[in-house]
């Protein structure tokens, strides 16, 4: 999913009309703003319900790799190693 979204607003040369193909299809030119490298270190925020009780001085997020991006193009898709979970 991730290298579709990637290709789909990428320039490539073969393309009609020099338009990327998410170009062509919506017609409007993508915002590219939100996208990153893959294996960069992404933090997760920790919702208030889910921390451990003890002070203000705990972790609020999880640090975790970035693996790709969801079906909407602004979520993330992020790797913990710490719980082995995406």
């Amino acid at each position: 999913m991730a290298a579709t979204l990637t290709k789909n607003t990428s320039p490539h040369s073969t393309h009609l009309l020099r338009r990327i193909p998410y170009e062509q299809l919506l017609g409007t030119k993508p915002c590219v703003k939100h996208l990153h490298p893959f294996g960069i270190a992404a933090y997760v925020h920790t919702h208030a319900e889910a921390r451990q009780p003890g002070g203000e001085l705990l972790r609020r997020a999880e640090k975790g790799i970035l693996v790709g991006y969801g079906r909407s193009m602004e979520t993330t898709r992020v790797y913990i190693p710490m719980r082995n979970v995406i």
